[in-house]
């Protein structure tokens, strides 16, 4: 099947909110029902905002065929950007979208690229060492330690 990746529409709205859905209860089982359901509802607000003052937000969905098997979200800033969400479905994992997601941001946003993950989250936390991000910082938030990377 043919890959490609686009800008994200609203029409695509409830697919991207499925794959999150889905892998929030695979990846993140160290969260409680609360914590997961704000971070469904921050993707909500994060999916509706195109635009913010200080940033503006870029949004671009992977699909195979007519299905769509991932999205990642970034914030531009005028000297940075921030990637917020990088998902891609447990089928298509480990053949490339992430990486292919991430050379998208790369190739449309200004650098350095940062992002934050849960240490809990061996599996992203491994995928983003491997593409060459590095550890600029831990915090903690709601008992939960985030690594702060950056390439």
């Amino acid at each position: 099947m043919r890959t490609q990746i686009r800008k994200y529409r609203r029409e695509n709205f409830d697919s991207v909110l499925r794959i999150v859905e889905e892998e929030n209860l695979k990846s993140h089982s160290f969260l409680s029902d609360e914590e997961l359901r704000k971070s469904i509802d921050d993707l909500r607000k994060e999916l509706c905002e195109h635009t913010q003052q200080e940033y503006s937000i870029k949004i671009w969905i992977i699909c195979e065929g007519d299905n769509i098997v991932g999205f990642t979200s970034v914030r531009e800033y005028s000297n940075k950007t921030q990637i917020v969400y990088l998902y891609v479905s447990a089928a298509h994992q480990k053949k490339g979208y992430g990486k292919k997601l991430l050379n998208k941001v790369y190739s449309e946003c200004k650098p350095p690229y940062s992002l934050a993950v849960l240490a809990e989250n061996q599996n992203a936390y491994n995928f983003y060492v491997r593409l060459g991000f590095h550890i600029e910082e831990e915090s903690m938030e709601a008992n939960h330690k985030y690594l702060v990377m950056a390439i």
